[in-house]
């Protein structure tokens, strides 16, 4: 069992209450299995999907084994792939993806920061 930093909770509360069943937010890293410094750096699930339940999180289904990065046959996330690679927002409106969660201090989190700087700008 993982505590979860408690802002993670004060953030859910927050935005249980502001947000409407349309909201669909979209988790950075995109990480299935995810070490954080408050894991103390040891990889466990990535089961943020299910902690803020019942917003609608969308997690990495990514296996990471390996070689193998994905076996994942879902469309949303092919196109989330996608929109990492090519920074193509068209298909996070295609998903209807209205919102991004960005988990700090988490995996290779600092790849993502140009991709942050973007999505501020839209």
């Amino acid at each position: 069992m993982t505590d979860y930093p408690k802002d993670y909770e004060t953030w859910y509360q927050q935005e249980i209450q502001t947000s409407t069943q349309n909201n669909t937010y979209l988790l950075l890293p995109w990480h299935s299995y995810i070490a954080c410094d408050w894991t103390r750096g040891k990889v466990i699930p990535n089961a943020m999907g299910d902690y803020w339940k019942p917003l609608n999180v969308i997690v990495s289904d990514n296996i990471e084994v390996g070689s193998l990065y994905t076996n994942s046959r879902e469309g949303r996330s092919k196109d989330i792939e996608t929109f990492l690679t090519n920074k193509d927002f068209s298909l996070l409106k295609k998903r209807k993806i209205t919102d991004i969660i960005f988990i700090n201090q988490c995996a290779d989190y600092l790849t993502y920061q140009d991709l942050l700087k973007k999505s501020s700008q839209k």
